[in-house]
């Protein structure tokens, strides 16, 4: 991340863990076929800090994620794209 002036700019990129489980026809994906390394996920958000005191601050973030995976599912694999806003708030101390 970067700060500018009271805001903080963050990129950042991970991957995406999946645990499948799916019904398709009738047939069933095994129960215990454990988790799957399936995609990729990237993000950008912006940050605001408000001190609140010398050991207190607050924040408030707002965030953009964008993922895409292939899932194994029965007979295949099954594109599961995904974006989402989130927003964020804390209340921290620093020490």
């Amino acid at each position: 991340g970067w700060r500018r002036g009271h805001y903080i700019l963050l990129v950042g990129g991970g991957v995406v863990l999946a645990y499948p489980h799916s019904t398709i026809r009738g047939h069933t994906w095994p129960n215990d076929a454990g988790y799957d390394l399936s995609g990729g996920t990237i993000q950008g958000a912006v940050a605001r800090r408000f001190d609140m005191g010398k050991w207190i601050f607050a924040s408030v973030e707002g965030k953009l994620t964008a993922s895409w995976a292939r899932v194994p599912v029965v007979d295949g694999n099954a594109t599961v794209p995904n974006s989402a806003f989130h927003v964020l708030a804390g209340l921290w101390v620093q020490f």
